[in-house]
Parts: structure tokens; sequence; C-alpha cells
């Protein structure tokens, strides 16, 4: 590896790997995985790498990254001055932003490996292998790639849900009732990443299970509601788990549709904005944006955008 960011990117993923094939948690900061990160430098052109030093016990990836900065700065220093680095293990110190010796390892056997006499060879044969990975469950890599190739995820997005195992189960779960990838992504690392930050919830303890949050994108990709009214019956479903099609009956949430209403409405709206319908009809369009948003408020986010922008488009003309 050649760099800091390679390291923490590497250590990133053999965590995802061990935390979904089980064998670890993955909490670096309670101690279930630890990192200790060798390094040594060399000048351009020169094929020996120098004298390494490590960094031990190091338990999160941002701390990974600054430590092996810190020590590429402080041997670049020393080399550039001409002094000698010296073969030893460090510690990283996280309030102060820099390493400290720890011991000394100048000779080669403080690395020397030997045999345990009491531990038998363990043989592996080839169909215990093979039988081990047809069991494998999907993993990051692999997740990864689906969530980019088939399912159209931007990368970040795909390496967000990736990154965190429940969150991407939860999302798989969702796209069991809907066709619609991007629309449950869209709330799941919105409003419900926003909600479990606050209320300090694990996402298995949310009341908001994956087929109520899919069947809210139905509703919305079925235009039986707008984004506006999806946010509020979110939030209750947030709260007490209920079904989305039952909360929008419940509050009256269900969106005008009646054109004649709906036009009612909008002519209430240009009675009460004169200037502004002068000035569109003086050539300002820009100011139809203020109109469609004060057509939303008297409709109480009821109304249908694309069907206001459309009628409010007729009566202004």
């Amino acid at each position: 590896m050649r760099s800091s960011e390679e390291a923490k990117t590497y250590m990133q993923d053999l965590r995802n790997i061990l935390y979904y094939l089980g064998v670890c948690d993955g909490k670096l900061e309670e101690g279930s995985l630890r990192c200790d990160a060798n390094i040594s430098l060399r000048p351009p052109g020169q094929k020996e790498l120098g004298t390494k030093t490590e960094v031990k016990n190091l338990n999160s990836f941002r701390g990974l990254q600054r430590a092996l900065d810190y020590e590429i700065s402080r041997q670049t220093a020393l080399l550039e001055s001409g002094e000698r680095i010296v073969q030893e293990s460090r510690l990283w110190d996280e309030a102060r932003g820099q390493t400290f010796s720890m011991r000394s390892k100048e000779e080669a056997h403080d690395y020397r490996y030997f045999p345990e006499p009491d531990l038998v060879p363990l043989l592996v044969s080839s169909e215990r292998v093979e039988e081990i990975r047809s069991k494998l469950p999907e993993l990051p890599e692999e997740k990864w790639h689906r969530y980019v190739d088939l399912l159209g995820l931007p990368s970040y997005d795909a390496s967000v849900l990736v990154d965190n195992l429940e969150l991407a189960q939860y999302f798989d779960q969702a796209l069991r009732y809907t066709d619609n990838p991007k629309g449950v992504l869209n709330w799941l690392t919105g409003e419900v990443t926003a909600f479990l930050n606050v209320t300090k919830l694990a996402i298995e303890e949310l009341p908001t299970k994956p087929h109520q949050l899919a069947k809210l994108v139905e509703l919305l990709d079925q235009e039986i509601i707008s984004r506006t009214i999806a946010k509020t019956v979110l939030a209750e479903m947030l709260k007490n788990g209920k079904e989305p099609r039952e909360i929008v009956d419940s509050l009256g949430l269900k969106p005008i549709g009646d054109e004649s209403a709906l036009r009612e409405i909008i002519r209430k709206v240009l009675a009460r904005n004169p200037g502004q319908v002068e000035e569109f009809r003086g050539g300002k369009t820009k100011v139809v944006g203020f109109l469609v948003g004060q057509v939303m408020r008297e409709s109480k986010g009821l109304a249908k955008p694309d069907m206001v922008n459309r009628l409010l488009l007729e009566e202004l003309r």
C-alpha cells in the first residue's frame, strides 16, 4: 500500500467482510478489532524500503489514517535533516495528534516467529473449502456491485449501505415490495437515518418495517400522495409503526385531485397577489415558483404539484 487512504480503505473492507461473515461485530472502539500499522519511506528512485516503524493498537479508521499521515511527516522531516529512522513500536495519541515511542525493535529477532509445539497441523480438503464457499453470504463487494450495476444506485450511496449491514438488510427487504430502489434509498438515508440518530434506536428497533416504507414509496410513485404529504406520513409512521395508507386516511391527507376545487384555490391565491400576476404577464416567469408555493400552502400541501403548475399557468394566461 502506498498511502494512508489505501490503508484505511483496506481496513474498512476487512472489517466489513468479517462483520458480514458474523465472526466479528467490527466495533473498533470497543476493542473488537484493532490495527497495527507498519510504515517505511524511501527516496524517489530507490528500490529498497527504508527502516519501518510500527504504530500499535489503532482503534479507529480515522485514527489509522491520521497516525500514518503523522508518521509520513515525522519520518520525512528526519530523513531530510540527515537523521536516522529508528526501528520501533509507537503509540498514537488521538488528542495530541501525534505518535510517541513505545519500545525499540532494533533486532530482527524481535519479529521472529516459531512453531507452536502444542498445536497439530490443520489440513483442510478442497471439498471442505468448496462446501464453505457455497454457504458464504453475499459479501460487501458483491453487494456494492449489485447496488451499482443492477439497481443503478450512485457509488457513494451504495457504499453507505454496504458499510452498514443492518441498513442494507432493511433496504433489501423493502425492495421485495417496490421496484423503486432509489425511492427507498432516499427515505432510508434521509429521514429514517435522521430519526435513528436522534432517538439512538438501532434499525431493528424501528417502528416502521421495511414493507411499510416500500408502501410509502409506492403511494408516492402512484401519485396518490405528494412528497410533502409523504414526509408528514413518514413522521407518523416512525412514531407509531402504522401503515401509510391508514395514516393518510385518518389524517385526511389524500391529495386534492378535483380540478374545479384546485382552480378555486388558485384563483383565490391570484386574487391575493395581483402584483405577482402582473409581473408574470410582464415577462417575469420566475414568480410562478412563488405562486405555486402559495397554492401549496393554501391547500395545506394536499394539492398535486404537477396539477398546480398546469392549472396555474392556464389561469395566468
